[in-house]
């Protein structure tokens, strides 16, 4: 799925342009942690490359970044690759040694498309109307709703309704975090999700495991 030469340029005479993922599965992403910020993502980009030898992206983690640094996500194509940087456990950068760790995915929530409320889906929704998720008026009034002022439906400020920056949004991922914290015997054995650090109990909790893994 990831190179474009495994699809074909063509089928019944139709030219297909293959749109590739923008990122690997968890389990070939790692990350850089607390880059400084002085250095720049084309500098690390440059230096990345010259060491991993299948790179399909770099990219800096919005929610990571403060004043002074943030984490870069890798995804490597190899396998092989990403188990020996998760072994070295260290990748130097001007002169500088930074941690890396394993990429784990934050629990997913379900929003739903027509009311853009959290823990639903479209089909189970009681909204009468689709609320525009910018400006939470009905989706199918004559407005341009791609071009409409930005206030969310649920607090009144100012992002999507279905932003994380949502304090609605927030609660309800907080809520589901702690709901899995207290059945961590439901999870599937072996699965790991990422604790954002506004959800913490304590510093080193970083990861939600399964009771039944090991």
């Amino acid at each position: 799925m990831c190179n474009i030469n495994n699809y074909p340029t063509e089928i019944n005479n139709i030219k297909l342009t293959p749109v590739l993922p923008t990122k690997l599965p968890p389990r070939n992403a790692i990350i850089l942690k607390f880059i400084d910020n002085t250095i720049k993502l084309e500098d690390i980009q440059l230096q990345v490359k010259e060491k991993l030898k299948s790179v399909y992206a770099i990219e800096e983690m919005m929610g990571t970044m403060t004043y002074r640094s943030r984490h870069i996500r890798i995804d490597l194509l190899s396998q092989d690759e990403c188990t020996s940087a998760l072994n070295s456990g260290k990748f130097a950068l001007r002169g500088h040694l930074y941690d890396v760790d394993e990429y784990l995915p934050s629990p997913r929530i379900l929003i739903c498309n027509k009311c853009n409320s959290p823990g639903h889906v479209e089909k189970n929704c009681k909204s009468t109307i689709e609320i525009c998720k910018r400006c939470g008026n009905d989706r199918h009034e004559d407005a341009d709703h791609k071009n409409c002022i930005i206030k969310c439906h649920h607090c009144g400020e100012n992002h999507e309704a279905i932003s994380f920056k949502c304090n609605t949004i927030s609660k309800f991922r907080q809520n589901l975090l702690n709901k899995l914290k207290e059945n961590k015997h439901l999870l599937p054995a072996h699965i790991q999700f990422y604790i954002p650090q506004q959800y913490r109990e304590y510093k080193g909790e970083k990861a939600l495991t399964s009771s039944k893994a090991g």
